[in-house]
């Protein structure tokens, strides 16, 4: 078929109607996009640095947590170590005082012995009043060597410990 020369072709109306529809539609949907992008983007912020604040509360309350509970844990160890190194210096100090008692006893029976050497006597009978004298001295140190109360190490209670804790 050929096309006809003279005829002029009628305007389609409804395809000039058709491309303006599409072409608002098209602005109008990048419009809406854009701006739920822009909302979206405030809206990320924010719940961002929410989540973030929420997140750091309950982190530093966390570590609060942990720190309270590891000081408690630490401090009852330490508590445990110095009672038991303090019954064991308790223990060591009764041993040295009985010793350093052992020690001085010899020497003032020593000494005893030494002075009654070192004099002259007249005759027996005052050699053996000077001895006993000497022996009664002796044991009067002796006695009173073991009656010596030597105070022991300090006993620590557990009002000791929290006396400065409320």
């Amino acid at each position: 078929m050929r096309k006809q020369r003279g005829s002029v072709r009628a305007a389609n109306p409804s395809g000039w109607k058709q491309r303006t529809l599409i072409g608002v539609a098209a602005i109008g949907i990048t419009m809406a996009v854009t701006a739920g992008a822009a909302y979206a983007d405030v809206d990320l912020k924010g719940k961002i640095l929410a989540w973030a604040g929420i997140e750091t509360a309950t982190a530093i309350s966390g570590l609060e947590t942990a720190i309270s509970q590891e000081t408690e844990l630490q401090k009852k160890r330490l508590q445990e170590q110095l009672r038991a190194d303090l019954l064991q210096q308790e223990a060591e100090f009764e041993q040295y005082a009985e010793q350093e008692k052992a020690v001085r006893i010899q020497e003032i029976r020593n000494y005893a012995d030494e002075l009654l050497r070192s004099r002259s006597f007249d005759n027996e009978q005052q050699k053996q009043d000077y001895a006993s004298q000497l022996a009664g001295i002796v044991e009067s140190a002796r006695s009173t060597m073991s009656g010596l109360n030597v105070p022991a190490a300090p006993t620590v209670t557990e009002e000791v410990y929290n006396s400065g804790q409320p």
